[in-house]
């Protein structure tokens, strides 16, 4: 039994927001494999991760896992590497490693310049144009810009 990938796979789910995934299964045995079922060993006990898969794989064929974590938007953890492990009644065992990386739902304001610079006379007064947008995951409220003293 192997996962098709037996290094893992590194996600980047969205905090508060169901992340779908896809693992392929292959049995690399003439011989059926039955009573199919997973476990995630490590995972936050904050986080859950449903799995949909089928019970029973026969020899040399492969199957599809599908899987749902879902990392709350108020989870302190952020980071974390946790395994996907499959035993079936014939003893057979596979491993996937996952690591998550969670996109926190907050405001990433970016301005188009790092930099504001322009030059003024005394008593008139210069537009400086400049562009901020918000490159986060929530909406930013209560955005105030402030201008420095002169």
């Amino acid at each position: 039994m192997l996962f098709r990938s037996d290094i893992g796979a590194a996600i980047r789910p969205d905090a508060g927001v169901p992340y779908n995934g896809v693992v392929e299964l292959r049995n690399l045995s003439d011989l059926p494999v039955t009573n199919l079922s997973f476990s995630a060993d490590g995972l936050p006990p904050d986080w859950s991760l449903q799995i949909q898969a089928d019970s029973s794989l026969d020899g040399f064929k492969t199957t599809q896992i599908r899987y749902q974590l879902l990392v709350p938007s108020s989870s302190a953890r952020l980071r974390d590497d946790f395994v996907l492990r499959l035993t079936s009644q014939e003893g057979v065992t596979a491993s996937y490693q996952l690591s998550a990386e969670v996109v926190p739902l907050a405001p990433k304001l970016v301005a188009s310049q790092n930099l504001i610079a322009s030059g003024m006379q005394v008593g008139d007064q210069t537009l400086v144009p400049i562009t901020i947008r918000n490159e986060g995951r929530a909406a930013a409220t209560n955005v105030r810009l402030l201008l420095p003293d002169l």
